[in-house]
């Protein structure tokens, strides 16, 4: 497994459970007098404002909001390959590819496959999956932490995957394995958890990967795993 194939937030590191099907269970179309909001999967809001009868969006392009005569609606996100059926009230339904063939269809506590496989989720008051149970009846566990991270992830055969956070709530730490778990350390470069970067991923084995960047626009100027160089600096 490559340790540095995924992202460094805890959230996204519930998708080996499937815990990323349950953000769907959150994908909300909101209106608000002559605006309607589209909240996704990651929790990003796109505001559509309704102009000659269409809903457009100024910032996302890719995007396309349609009020079915039957009051449902519609997001086709093209970036994504997908369109979102959503019911009246604005809770989503279902998930299709482009060509709307063989959907996902959302329950009221979980989703059902094209294949008719159900995955089933149980959540807390604060809306955060607690326990989600697979097609074979398998069942994944989660808990958190006073500040609603992540802290635990575990399978009945023993399987986890535990979360660390520094005092400033960002990810520090993560340790998956059975019997002998193996460990990945996040370092960050700045003192704010708003203009914090990472300076250094190290896994098992001592692997590491390092990141530099530009000082005038912060973007990753170089990226080494190990002594190899990944990623260099672009030029003409």
């Amino acid at each position: 497994m490559d340790i540095f194939s995924r992202t460094y937030r805890a959230s996204a590191f519930t998708g080996a459970f499937g815990a990323d099907f349950s953000s769907l269970l959150d994908m909300k179309i909101v209106k608000r007098g002559d605006k309607y909001y589209f909240k996704d999967a990651g929790g990003f809001i796109t505001e559509f404002k309704e102009i000659n009868g269409k809903l457009v969006s100024r910032f996302r392009g890719n995007l396309f909001l349609n009020k079915e005569s039957n009051n449902t609606y519609r997001v086709r996100d093209f970036a994504a390959g997908r369109i979102y059926s959503f019911t009246t009230s604005g809770s989503l339904s279902a998930v299709y590819n482009l060509d709307l063939k063989r959907p996902l269809v959302v329950l009221a506590d979980g989703v059902k496959f094209p294949g008719g496989q159900i995955m089933r989720f149980v959540k807390n008051e604060l809306g955060l999956v607690t326990q989600i149970a697979d097609f074979s009846r398998r069942v994944y566990s989660y808990s958190y932490n006073e500040n609603l991270c992540l802290t635990n992830a575990k399978t009945a055969d023993r399987y986890n995957e535990a979360y660390e956070y520094d005092g400033l709530g960002r990810l520090c730490g993560i340790s998956f394995g059975k019997e002998s778990p193996e460990h990945i350390s996040v370092e960050y470069t700045g003192e704010s958890r708003e203009l914090s970067q990472i300076k250094r991923i190290s896994g098992p084995g001592a692997i590491e990967r390092i990141f530099t960047y530009q000082e005038t626009t912060g973007s990753v100027y170089t990226t080494y795993y190990g002594n190899e160089l990944l990623a260099k600096p672009f030029s003409a």
